[in-house]
């Protein structure tokens, strides 16, 4: 799962459980968080500054289970 963010650091939570922090790729802005199941549910990214205050957040949930088989 990626995010891009300006924020020193992101977290990330899926259905309220951290992932991770991760710093920011400085070029790209962009967040990896590898080896993640899907779930259906709320995810959720944290941007935090130098001193892991939080400073902003944005999430998406999903509409349910998936469709079908697209493994």
């Amino acid at each position: 799962m990626d995010s891009w963010s300006n924020c020193p650091y992101v977290e990330l939570f899926i259905n309220g459980i951290s992932r991770g922090i991760r710093e920011p790729d400085p070029a790209t802005k962009q967040c990896t968080w590898e080896n993640l199941i899907w779930q259906h549910g709320k995810v959720k990214a944290v941007g935090m500054d130098l001193t892991k205050k939080v400073v902003c957040s944005d999430s998406i949930e999903t509409a349910g289970e998936p469709f079908g088989n697209y493994s």
